[in-house]
């Protein structure tokens, strides 16, 4: 969120070359555009990484199990002497811990940016914005947004219909929001 001049530089660079309009100054959260593009990008860092994190969950563990399917005798190592004696598949078996590790510490920066920028929402009366994300300008009861905002935004949103847009996957995580913050 925000922009130190050897990254404002780098940006106005990369604007230039690739014809894009990345941001080149902090966001004004108090205006509503502001406020609906920060949330976007914020909301949309979260749904990627935590994406990302599942995805890389779910190979570690399948590999886990091919493991025990294809080299029964290597798992067992695994176990007992926490490696299978095999220096390629403790390899792989570090850089898929190592990589799921540091997407788990990512997801969880993008958690909280997310967290902070929905009860911003949530909590302050920017009607445009609520107009916005939930198609009118819901209020809501302060006490069911803490305890739905305490959760991990994982129960909120699991990615089921995962989108690869900016627009579409912040939008898919206000509905589900706004269905459990009703």
């Amino acid at each position: 969120m925000f922009i130190n001049k050897e990254q404002k530089e780098k940006i106005v660079l990369l604007n230039k070359v690739l014809g894009t309009r990345y941001l080149t100054t902090p966001y004004n959260l108090l205006n509503p555009k502001d406020l609906i593009e920060a949330a976007t990008f914020i909301t949309s860092e979260y749904v990627d990484m935590e994406y990302y994190w599942r995805s890389l969950s779910d190979i570690n563990s399948r590999f886990d199990e091919s493991l025990e399917v294809f080299y029964p005798a290597k798992w067992m190592n695994l176990s007992l002497k926490n490696s299978t004696n095999d220096e390629e598949i403790d390899d792989a078996i570090d850089a898929l811990n190592s990589a799921e590790e540091a997407m788990s510490i990512l997801m969880d920066k993008a958690e909280e940016k997310c967290k902070w920028v929905w009860e911003l929402i949530l909590f302050l009366n920017f009607s445009e914005v609520k107009k916005y994300f939930f198609g009118e300008n819901v209020q809501f009861d302060d006490q069911k947004v803490n305890d739905v905002l305490e959760e991990n935004l994982s129960e909120i949103y699991d990615g089921s219909n995962y989108k690869y847009t900016v627009e579409d996957s912040a939008k898919e995580f206000a509905k589900h929001l706004l269905n459990r913050c009703k």
